[in-house]
């Protein structure tokens, strides 16, 4: 059996976490990652707790596999904190483990132009978009409303679920024929209430890169309990406006979520790329 990393490795696994999204950010090529990886030898610990995290070994299930006329996604939420605060769902197998592998496996290929897609999520901004999938983001969908740009909130450093919700129902003046696909940023962090991290996405920077609330956690700066209340209190607070939502458009509204997130797996508290860790892939798909 795998242990989780010891205390004295909590500070590699954090600098580990920066190092990779600083290169995911400047690059699509996981390939730079594992040259890094295995350059400065500091990729072992993470490793091992990753692969000892239990897996999944369904195959992952397509969003446009259920019928639904508004699509409602939740960003990085779990399958099991959804239930405990929510209630009940059926659970779905994502396609993806985090934004831009969701991003990349459904939306590559196929026809969108019914869609008119509302998100908080920038993984669709225009040059994200088409390094992940080769295609610009306006021609995919009928229409994009891109809340991350016009809806940011400088006090919590993220997207609020109020901007969301603004945006649904102008999209649903213009296209009320349209399906829609609504993408909020909660439960992801940053937590909204919790000065955990000041600057929310990024804190204060080691070379030159962000240290975020899951770079804490995974140093023991920030304990457990207090992660897990400030992830679920996210859902809580985004869950209402997804009822809204449901009230202010036509047709079946349904609820996913593009990936879930480690919290507190072998010390772990991420969304890595390319994982099949079930606490990232197992998400809640149900009917509001």
């Amino acid at each position: 059996m795998t242990m989780a990393p010891a205390r004295r490795d909590l500070d590699v696994l954090g600098k580990l976490h920066r190092k990779s999204r600083k290169l995911e950010t400047l690059t699509d090529d996981d390939s730079a990652l594992n040259k890094y990886l295995k350059l400065f030898n500091i990729g072992v610990p993470m490793r091992a707790a990753l692969l000892s995290v239990e897996s999944i070994d369904k195959e992952p299930e397509s969003i446009f596999s259920y019928d639904w006329q508004n699509l409602i996604i939740l960003d990085g939420c779990r399958y099991d904190t959804y239930v405990d605060v929510v209630g009940e769902a059926e659970p779905r197998i994502s396609k993806g483990s985090m934004s831009k592998d969701f991003v990349r496996k459904n939306f590559s290929d196929g026809d969108f132009s019914d869609i008119v897609y509302i998100t908080a999520n920038p993984y669709f901004y225009h040059e994200k978009f088409k390094s992940l999938t080769g295609r610009d983001v306006e021609d995919t969908f009928h229409d994009v409303f891109h809340t991350y740009i016009d809806g940011w909130n400088d006090d919590e450093n993220t997207v609020l679920p109020e901007a969301v919700l603004a945006d649904v129902k102008e999209a649903q003046r213009r296209y009320p024929e349209k399906r829609k696909i609504v993408h909020f940023m909660q439960p992801h962090h940053p937590f909204i209430g919790f000065e955990l991290a000041e600057h929310g996405f990024g804190d204060i920077t080691e070379d030159d890169v962000f240290v975020n609330e899951w770079d804490l956690a995974m140093r023991g700066e920030l304990d457990h309990e207090t992660v897990q209340d400030a992830y679920r209190s996210n859902l809580e607070r985004v869950m209402p406006y997804a009822e809204k939502v449901a009230d202010a458009v036509d047709g079946t509204t349904m609820l996913t979520a593009d990936h879930g997130n480690l919290l507190g797996e072998n010390g772990l508290y991420w969304h890595p790329p390319r994982s099949k860790a079930k606490a990232l892939r197992k998400v809640p798909m149900t009917e509001l």
